[in-house]
């Protein structure tokens, strides 16, 4: 249980950290121009950036903490389960293995459509360039069998 309420922590402070590091003032920017405002008066002269530097620093700190604590309370989890069990993620339902499925036999390859026109260059009829085309799916198809 104090397993996850370390994560929600932990998970809240990641938020935090983000939200903190993009509102910080780059060198050379404004942080006025993104708030709308000329001037940066809310903390004083130069006092936003040292609150703001404090303050993620220290969320920056408990991040790392938590991601201390998640680590061990994890590793704990694991340590008090049965030997021989398989490691798991908690809290995810488990699927039943199922054995892969075999892969279908490949099919012939089809005669292009180029083999069925007289080819001018051989001078072959269409006939004699169809057996040809098929003669190689029948090869394929004995090596297949021999295989077996």
């Amino acid at each position: 249980m104090a397993f996850h309420i370390v994560l929600g922590i932990h998970l809240l402070l990641c938020v935090f950290l983000i939200c903190l590091v993009l509102l910080q003032q780059g060198k050379g920017a404004d942080a006025g121009a993104v708030l709308g405002g000329g001037s940066n008066t809310l903390f004083g002269a130069g006092g936003a950036t040292s609150l703001m530097v404090k303050v993620t620093t220290a969320v920056a700190v408990c991040f790392m903490v938590t991601s201390i604590f998640l680590v061990r309370g994890y590793a704990a989890l694991l340590e008090n389960a049965p030997v021989g069990t398989p490691v798991t993620n908690p809290g995810v339902p488990e699927e039943p293995a199922t054995a892969p499925a075999e892969a279908p036999e490949a099919a012939a390859p089809a005669a292009p459509a180029a083999a069925a026109k007289t080819d001018g260059a051989q001078g072959t009829s269409p006939a004699t360039s169809a057996s040809a085309a098929a003669a190689p799916s029948e090869a394929a198809k004995t090596e297949t069998e021999q295989k077996k």
